[in-house]
């Protein structure tokens, strides 16, 4: 956008590219965030704001423990990936190593490879859970 003395301005096509990112970041980022917060502090079987859902959800030993499980997994990958990729990092950028240039061609390609893996692996979740569903039924 130019802007100059005297001149009023014009919105040009980056604006409104602009507008149209931040409407879809909050159709798709912001709303599901927003209606997971207010239907987990309000619920159906009580009046007004209410810890019910938290209550109900830390009582069953089944959910909190899915969740325990789910956490020790995170910290776990995460503690691994950091032990594991900031000294490779640090060696890689500090010295000269053989087979650095196929390193780096395969952490860009393995890069390029997640969303198809995770795309990969939602459908295959999918299908696990209709398999299961059937049965259950």
């Amino acid at each position: 956008m130019k802007r100059t003395t005297g001149s009023k301005w014009k919105p040009d096509f980056w604006f409104f590219t602009k507008i149209l990112v931040i409407v879809v970041m909050c159709l798709f980022i912001v709303y599901p965030f927003y209606t997971i917060l207010t239907k987990s502090v309000f619920s159906s079987k009580v009046e007004g704001f209410t810890f019910y859902n938290f209550h109900r959800f830390f009582t069953k030993p089944y959910y909190y423990q899915t969740l325990l499980r789910s956490m020790v997994v995170c910290f776990s990958t995460v503690l691994t990936t950091t032990l594991i990729g900031v000294p490779i990092a640090y060696l890689m950028t500090r010295y000269n190593i053989p087979g650095k240039k196929v390193l780096h061609t395969e952490s860009a390609s393995a890069m390029r490879r997640l969303p198809r893996t995770c795309w990969a692996g939602c459908k295959a979740a999918c299908a696990c859970w209709a398999v299961s569903s059937r049965v259950r039924a």
